[in-house]
This record gives structure tokens, sequence and C-alpha cells, in this order.
């Protein structure tokens, strides 16, 4: 379970600092979701924050595991991108969407393990 917790715990820092840089450093994520034409509406322009909170919820629930509240907005949260994901995947990019998926299903388990054991 430890090991779990360091996973997600690390991973969730990564993502965090890369999209720091991406956000900063580069274009931002607007040169990914543009396609063609088709004009800016506010689910593509919320995206970017969306994600940044729910990686920081997902980091904050595995540093507290004892906060009940926190971990289910964050299953919650996972729960919506998890579907966005598999819907987007099956439009578009399913390679990309495996990472994705792994991750969030990653701390699925650990919500599963850590709710079972009744923390």
């Amino acid at each position: 379970m430890l090991l779990l917790r360091w996973m997600i715990g690390i991973g969730c820092v990564l993502a965090l600092a890369l999209f720091a840089l991406i956000m900063t450093v580069g274009k931002g994520l607007a040169s990914v979701y543009r396609s063609g034409t088709g004009t800016e509406d506010i689910v593509r322009k919320a995206l970017p924050l969306g994600i940044a909170a729910l990686l920081c919820l997902m980091l904050a629930s595995v540093i507290s595991p004892h906060a009940r509240w926190l971990a289910h907005v964050t299953a919650a949260g996972v729960s919506l991108a998890l579907a966005g994901v598999l819907w987007s995947a099956a439009r578009t990019h399913p390679g990309e969407a495996l990472i994705y998926t792994g991750f969030l299903a990653l701390w699925g388990l650990w919500y599963a393990l850590t709710w079972r054991g009744g923390l």
C-alpha cells in the first residue's frame, strides 16, 4: 500500500511539473486541442485548469488518506476524467488515452484498497 501511495504521489508531482513547464515555457495546451476552424468553447478553455486541479486533488488525497471527503471528491473527478478519456479515445488517439487510463486506474485502485481496508 505504501508503494502504491509513493507511485501515485511521485506520478502526480511529475505530471504537475510537466504541466507547469508546458503552460509556462511552451505554447500551452491550445495547439494540442485546436482542430481546424472550430470555435473556442468553454470546455477547451477550462480543460487545462481542470487537469491541474485533478492532479492536485489526487496528490492531496494520497498525502492525507484520512480525509474521506477529499478522497470522495477526487473519486468523482477521476470518474469524470476517466469517462472523458475513454470517450476521447474512441474518437481520436487510443494510444495516448492508455497512459491516462492507466494512471487514473492506479489512483482508483488506491482508492478501492484504502476504503476496503476501512481507514
